[in-house]
């Protein structure tokens, strides 16, 4: 689970507002993360995932920092995120368009190339070439 160990007394942990200049929490359903209520109201209109742990919320309880009591509770629509291709396809360094192994030298199977991850690295591996059956998580 989502491991709700968060309190009242912790920080926003999207604005890092801290929780004594704080009016009104956001409360998951998922996990009981909790965050300003505005801050992830916000949050919600773009994917309904925790910030912190990355489940799926379908309601957001709007806590009282006065009380503790929830104040209303607003139901969440399930949301994915949308990468943008074209934003995406920016974020590759130029000539790293036309990669190859450096292991059998083919630069077919992109799908199965292994990137260094460290820039400006240009080495590229096939899993297959280095024994693996598949890219790896």
């Amino acid at each position: 689970e989502g491991g709700g160990d968060a309190s009242a007394s912790d920080p926003c942990m999207i604005c890092l507002t801290e929780s004594s200049e704080i009016e009104h929490r956001g409360l998951l359903d998922c996990c009981g993360h909790m965050y300003c209520h505005s801050c992830i109201v916000k949050w919600a209109a773009v994917t309904n995932h925790c910030p912190l742990c990355k489940l799926s919320f379908t309601s957001i309880g709007k806590v009282s920092m006065a009380t503790s009591q929830v104040l209303e509770t607003m139901p969440v629509e399930p949301k994915e995120l949308q990468v943008d291709q074209a934003e995406d396809d920016d974020m590759i360094p130029e000539g790293w368009d036309q990669l190859y192994c450096w292991e059998c030298g083919a630069g077919d199977n992109e799908d199965q190339l292994l990137l260094c991850d460290n820039r400006p690295c240009p080495a590229a591996y096939h899993t297959y070439c280095l024994g693996l059956p598949a890219v790896p998580e």
